[in-house]
């Protein structure tokens, strides 16, 4: 089930105005033309130009035995939309001499801003994550390209949305009609906002923690503790100093590719009075934050419908990578502590580390930190949902006891803005870099 690739020949072939590998948006004007060099004369010719596009999905199940069932899913976009997706470029004769210049016809079409579809083609509501009710489908979003594919032990499946140009000349040639094809995949982005966004929603939780150690009394701090303390704290003894507190977290529920804000990565440690030994409970303890490690986690779910029955079949596409925030850490060249003192504000780590995540990957500075192949947005079309979650590790350590905060959440990644080209985006934070404080230029001599 491979994707439409480009055909182009001397008989057809396709130009765009744009640039090699230039996404369009849902609404913008593709420019072009169909070319034709090889030798014509034809009495009669008409050249057209069509814009397709398609979700396609296909579910493989072993069976054993050699056996396989096999679940397939499509859906055309634009079966409704004839007079906006497809344009007659040229009607008339053609005459094109051997060795004479090639003969060219230029085009324009608007890509529609959500799919346009004649009926719901065969699917069910249980075999679509949209709504397909008459008044709900008019109002699908378009979907970006997208490709994605998994094999399991006992089922491999392959889903992708997709779009091209399809231009087709017929003309009358010794007494029959002859066809030539050409084809041009274009990439459309996933739906976005115009400029940058403000609001990244952040989420947040305070987690109930403790610590218990004779290090949290004050002078103890780097203290040999004896035999007997040791075995106290290890028993879960009353008596060894108990530190009770909330580790409050602000972590974004969206983020934006290229958005040239920070992250918004905020820690606060309120301490627990009542809940906290007598002896200590009037001390401010020290909170280290040794490093923070984050994984992005994505999730491809696709359906079909059975061969037999209306019942989906589903399968999962399950990845992870790691974002690399704790490279930062391991090279920051200064010690990072939380508040922790009542009436303290966070401390904004994202702020403080200039932590941005591009279509690149995620950056420190103007510094790239790792690569953005697993930085997909998250969206949902008739056959295809893809969502993205990160898990989040905060490490950190009070009076030499280490301990660490895991918890994992989802996220909404959004596609780079429409008004602002990357590009701009990287100058301003380089602008931004060279008014960045000590801690991040040394960081950026040892990345």
């Amino acid at each position: 089930m491979p994707p439409t690739i480009r055909t182009s020949s001397l008989a057809l072939g396709i130009s765009l105005a744009a640039p090699p590998n230039w996404s369009f948006a849902a609404g913008d004007t593709i420019i072009g033309s169909v070319t034709r060099q090889l030798a014509l004369v034809a009495p009669e010719a008409t050249v057209t130009v069509r814009l397709q596009g398609r979700v396609k999905v296909k579910i493989t199940v072993s069976r054993g035995n050699n056996r396989h069932d096999v679940y397939r899913s499509r859906v055309n976009f634009f079966t409704a939309a004839a007079a906006e997706t497809q344009r007659v470029v040229f009607h008339g004769p053609v005459h094109i001499p051997q060795g004479g210049e090639a003969q060219s016809w230029p085009f324009s079409l608007t890509i529609p801003t959500s799919p346009m579809i004649a009926s719901a083609q065969g699917l069910s509501q249980e075999c679509s994550f949209l709504r397909m009710t008459p008044e709900e489908m008019p109002k699908h979003p378009l979907p970006g390209t997208f490709t994605s594919s998994d094999h399991g032990l006992s089922t491999r499946s392959e889903c992708y949305v997709e779009y091209y140009l399809e231009t087709t000349m017929r003309f009358a040639h010794k007494g029959s009609i002859s066809v030539a094809t050409a084809t041009q995949p274009i990439i459309i982005r996933h739906p976005s906002t115009a400029q940058p966004i403000l609001d990244f929603r952040p989420m947040q939780k305070p987690w109930p923690r403790s610590v218990r150690s004779y290090r949290l009394i004050p002078g103890q701090e780097s203290a040999e503790l004896s035999f007997k303390q040791k075995s106290q704290k290890f028993f879960g003894s009353s008596k060894v100093p108990q530190f009770n507190f909330k580790l409050h977290v602000w972590v974004p529920s969206v983020v934006q590719l290229d958005n040239p804000l920070p992250l918004p990565i905020q820690l606060l440690v309120e301490p627990a009075a009542q809940q906290t030994s007598a002896e200590i409970q009037d001390v401010v303890q020290i909170v280290t934050l040794n490093h923070i490690k984050v994984t992005i986690k994505a999730n491809t779910q696709v359906l079909a419908p059975g061969n037999w029955s209306g019942s989906p079949h589903d399968d999962n596409h399950r990845s992870s990578a790691n974002l690399g925030i704790e490279l930062v850490f391991a090279r920051l060249g200064e010690v990072l502590t939380i508040p922790s003192a009542p009436g303290d504000t966070p401390v904004d780590i994202g702020q403080r580390l200039q932590l941005r995540l591009t279509s690149r990957g995620l950056c420190a500075g103007d510094k790239l930190v790792s690569t953005a192949q697993y930085l997909r947005p998250g969206f949902a079309t008739y056959s295809i949902r893809h969502t993205n979650s990160w898990k989040w590790s905060i490490n950190y350590t009070i009076a030499g006891e280490k301990q660490k905060l895991e918890f994992e959440v989802p996220i909404e990644i959004l596609h780079p803005p429409d008004g602002r080209q990357p590009n701009s985006l990287s100058r301003s934070s380089t602008r931004r870099s060279r008014r960045q404080p000590m801690h991040l230029r040394h960081l950026r001599r040892h990345l």
